[in-house]
């Protein structure tokens, strides 16, 4: 195949975090990169050379032996010095294994010998007890996800031109024709099995479902703001950020009229309240906290699931704390996870639910709810968040309702999670969340964290998005005993949506059929934006 090669100098400036200084007879040079670009739209190449020259190095005219000789006499040549460590934004907590003599009983052994690994917090010059005990993590998945290189080497299935086999019916006539209905005769068939005897009347159809839907398989996700106004979401027809303390509770109170009775809570945090480290996220007298005690007097019967992750609340809008180069910090992440679902339980919560896909955090969550009072809050664990599926949806004026001829003039690419990151205002500031989230080519991987969220405390297993991913719900369902959550999130919602405003399907019958699905693939409960609709429709209201 022939390709194109573009060279495109360009001088990159001193990196951050390198030292310039000339090593040896190595001199600091500009670098310049030339991207080689294929006829192939998916790949970029890049070369990148020392210098501006022919990327030779100055030969020190040494032979072999004589630069062995130096290193064996330890006059081996100066190489650059390691990178420091970026550093954390201010107020992260430092975690460190410790692993030192406990008491002097057990003056022989050490402390990781005898009980689960304990971290403890290092603030300022003392040390104080974090309080939540953490596990000693030998299996890491996240370690095979933390850069572009691993990701494409680890990645399970792949999808080129070369798998596709395109279907075209020929004619003997010059002129195309559309494909109609023809009329076949074909023989009679002598069948002892004819499948469709069970299916002949509405009465043999609904003894022989094998799936059902009802509003108990619902979790109604809903967002929350400081304001009292409800305002729309443009992304996501008819769905509104709700005044916590008004909109809210009419909603909740539509959703239990029909048999909605669970719901999960996701805030729209003011940008004042944001930091690098997201400690508005265990705040007590929080947004989340408030609206669960208001919610728990009015409707003590009513399941309260809690979202736990740091995104709502980071100034970058990641799930977990994001070092100075751009790296997220897990084991710290961690330690304000176990705050925030403390602060969620003492409010309330009935289920904590971690989306953050940070290694170890399930365990360190059952343990720190354990400690601090709360063993009947149970954990559900967004055991396969996959990222990176791009569709195309229609914006909308945001705020301003939704369009859908906007389909055919404003485009956005999003992930299916775009629309929700838009009610929450929570994209990432810079880069993404691969190094997290899973791939969504991969299979296998869900079964790692299925095991380790098992082992770990998980009480429900959560796979998101949902239909696209009804292998992985199934895999999950054959592979766990574990009660089985699946998100219908933002972009499925917002397609059907759309969809059904430009009457290019029956929405109320797709709505249906997508949940349907859902149950079928093996989920027991559903989180979505369609929980009061379909209840509604179940029901036989309009």
């Amino acid at each position: 195949m022939a390709s194109t090669i573009v060279n495109m100098p360009l001088n990159v400036g001193t990196m951050k975090g390198l030292d310039c200084l000339s090593h040896g007879n190595h001199k600091p040079n500009t670098l310049t990169i030339r991207p080689m670009v294929s006829t192939c739209p998916a790949r970029r190449m890049f070369a990148v050379k020392a210098s501006a020259n022919d990327g030779r190095i100055k030969s020190v005219g040494k032979s072999i032996e004589e630069s062995e000789a130096d290193v064996v006499a330890g006059n081996a040549p100066e190489a650059p010095p390691v990178p420091p460590v970026p550093s954390a934004p201010a107020g992260t907590p430092l975690v460190s294994p410790l692993v030192s003599v406990i008491t002097s009983q057990y003056h022989n052994y050490w402390h990781m010998d005898l009980f689960p690994l304990q971290w403890q917090l290092l603030k300022g010059e003392g040390v104080e007890s974090s309080g939540f005990p953490y596990q000693d993590l030998s299996r890491r998945p996240r370690r095979n996800r933390r850069s572009p290189v691993f990701r494409a080497a680890f990645q399970e299935t792949s999808l080129s031109p070369a798998n596709f086999v395109y279907p075209l019916f020929i004619h003997e006539g010059e002129e195309d024709t559309p494909i109609g209905a023809r009329e076949i005769k074909l023989a009679v068939l002598d069948l002892s099995r004819r499948p469709r005897r069970n299916r002949r009347s509405p009465v043999f159809r609904a003894a022989f479902q094998e799936t059902s839907l009802s509003p108990a398989n619902f979790v109604y996700p809903l967002f929350i703001h400081e304001g009292e106004e409800d305002t729309p979401i443009g992304a996501m027809p008819g769905c509104y950020r709700l005044g916590w303390r008004h909109g809210l509770l009419e909603e909740v109170a539509k959703a239990r009229d029909v048999g909605v009775n669970s719901i999960v809570l996701f805030p729209k945090v003011p940008d004042a309240l944001k930091t690098p480290t997201g400690d508005e996220a265990y705040n007590d007298s929080g947004l989340v906290p408030r609206t669960i005690r208001l919610l728990k007097d009015k409707y003590p019967d009513l399941m309260i699931y809690t979202d736990v992750a740091l995104d709502p609340y980071s100034s970058d809008g990641h799930d977990g704390i994001v070092r100075e180069d751009g790296v997220i910090m897990n084991d710290e992440t961690v330690h304000q996870l176990c705050k925030q679902a403390v602060s969620q339980a003492r409010a309330g919560a009935d289920v904590v639910s971690p989306s953050d896909m940070m290694d170890g955090r399930v365990g360190a969550i059952r343990s720190a709810l354990d400690a601090e009072g709360f063993p009947h809050v149970s954990i559900m664990s967004y055991t396969a968040k996959l990222d990176q599926v791009i569709i195309t949806l229609a914006s909308g004026d945001r705020g301003q309702g939704f369009d859908p001829h906007s389909l055919q003039g404003r485009r956005y690419a999003s992930s299916f999670y775009g629309p929700f990151r838009e009610a929450l205002d929570s994209n990432p500031r810079f880069g993404d969340k691969k190094t997290y989230q899973m791939n969504p080519a991969n299979y296998r991987e869900a079964l790692i964290e299925t095991r380790a969220d098992e082992s770990e405390g998980a009480d429900i297993l959560l796979v998101k998005p949902g239909l696209p991913y009804l292998d992985i719900i199934r895999l999950l369902r054959d592979n766990s005993s574990l009660p089985i959550a699946a998100y219908q999130v933002s972009g499925e919602y917002s397609m059907i949506k759309a969809g059904g405003a430009l009457k290019m399907i029956d929405e109320e019958k797709v709505m249906l059929e997508s949940l349907m699905c859902l149950r079928r693939a093996g989920a027991d409960i559903i989180l979505t934006y369609f929980a009061l609709q379909a209840a509604r429709s179940l029901c036989g209201e309009k």
